[in-house]
């Protein structure tokens, strides 16, 4: 069964269960793709009489909580099926959560104002939708800490695509008025929503509650990451692959550290010329440019890199993309010593092989098959001396989705399965005692 398959059945399944169920709910966003949707996400809105409905669900899969790590009103769950996890966000109620602690909320009447959408699942009608997308992306949700702040670029271009969708559903004129005034907003160059009329005929939609206090989502979390190195020859699919986890396929939150040398990703021009281009005068004298790229230079560039992933709030996942395998296979005993006090230690290793002749097809002006076979070769004889977990991955013989579900599952494996990844980062497993 393909990816598509996979992810489309489960959401129809598990949808379908809450209609059994007698639980009131209704899809608030990403559904405008239709069932060719390969996002293994959903966002929920659910009444929150139904919330033990809704967990007692949820308990007939391998099924966890995040923390709350905010004082919003939204809760999200973990669910591991089919080798995939799935996030499900869910708000308890059409509720938002404002920069100023209040909260604005809309009268959960769903049963006779929902639409069956055609894939699975329901939505709420056209005017409710817009207007509760409208204030959910000015929002400390959708990054908005203060009205000043304004909309952001994908908060605009969702807004609109739902907007020229639905509009035509709307049929009160003073509805049609604020919700063109917001269209004309999301289009415009304006930013800052302390000047715009509209915020304040928004906010006279919803009963607005008292402000509460807000709790700060923690800045740094260290120790919390499993650190995981991609390798293998140009080509073979790291980045592609990486790009997936860092999207959807990797639900607890992802990052990116490239250790490799390449012509972007530096973060100072000093050690990007003496690593790349060096100047004439340091090439006459190549011991002394060796000693300064080794022991001065790629330690302070690679210690740069590092700093702004692995302080990074809420990501348990570090993808290294890349490593310099030519000073993990150096002879040097103080030169091995110092690296490995650098660099992260990797958990596991995920190598991305295949045909050669189809991987240099990918970069026909970069590499060539023997080139392929040959860096496949040198990375695996230096994961081998450091001893380290290896998931090899042919991505020349199976799909990008086949792939992907490949990696994560070998992740996971490499943790010790879904009990062990809930223990390890700190998700609330659901069962019979769970609770609040």
């Amino acid at each position: 069964m393909s990816t598509y398959d996979l992810i489309y059945e489960f959401k129809r399944e598990f949808l379908a269960c809450l209609d059994t169920c007698g639980i009131r709910y209704v899809l608030y966003s990403d559904f405008l793709s239709g069932p060719e949707d390969y996002s293994s996400d959903l966002d929920l809105i659910i009444a929150s009489e139904d919330r033990e409905k809704f967990l007692a669900v949820l308990r007939r899969y391998p099924a966890a909580r995040k923390p709350s790590e905010t004082g919003g009103q939204l809760e999200q769950y973990i669910v591991y099926q089919n080798d995939f996890l799935f996030m499900i966000d869910v708000r308890y109620g059409i509720i938002v959560s404002m920069h100023d602690g209040s909260v604005w909320e809309l009268p959960m009447e769903l049963n006779g104002e929902r639409v069956r959408l055609p894939s699975f699942g329901y939505r709420l009608v056209g005017s409710t939708l817009l207007v509760y997308l409208a204030a959910l992306f000015s929002s400390p949700a959708k990054g908005v800490r203060n009205l000043a702040d304004g909309w952001t670029r994908r908060s605009r271009e969702k807004w609109l695509a739902y907007y020229h969708e639905f509009s035509s559903e709307v049929e009160h004129s003073d509805e049609k008025e604020l919700l063109h005034e917001i269209y004309s907003y999301s289009i415009s160059s304006r930013r800052s929503l302390v000047t715009e009329p509209w915020i304040q005929q928004l906010k006279k939609q919803f009963v607005v509650g008292s402000p509460s206090k807000v709790k700060e989502r923690p800045r740094i979390r260290i120790g919390m990451n499993m650190v995981v190195w991609i390798e293998g020859p140009d080509g073979s699919g790291k980045s592609t692959l990486i790009k997936r986890f860092l999207q959807s396929s990797w639900p607890l939150g992802a990052s990116r550290l490239y250790l490799g040398y390449g012509v972007h990703g530096w973060k100072f021009k000093f050690a990007k010329q003496l690593s790349l281009t060096p100047p004439t005068l340091l090439k006459k004298y190549p011991r002394l440019l060796a000693i300064l790229q080794s022991f001065v230079v790629l330690p302070l560039e690679f210690g740069r890199r590092q700093v702004g992933v692995f302080l990074q709030a809420g990501n348990s996942l570090v993808l290294i993309d890349r490593m310099p395998l030519k000073i993990l296979a150096s002879r040097n005993v103080l030169i091995k010593k110092m690296y490995n006090l650098l660099l992260p230690a990797p958990e596991l290793v995920v190598l991305l092989t295949g045909n050669p002749e189809v991987i240099a097809q990918r970069k026909p002006e970069e590499v060539k098959p023997e080139d392929v076979v040959r860096l496949t070769n040198e990375a695996r004889s230096v994961i081998e001396n450091l001893n380290i977990p290896v998931l090899e991955v042919d991505t020349t013989a199976q799909s990008v989705d086949e792939v992907v579900r490949q990696t994560l599952f070998g992740l996971i494996r490499e943790v010790g399965g879904f009990e062990a990844l809930c223990a390890r980062f700190r998700l609330v497993r659901l069962g019979p005692s769970d609770d609040r």
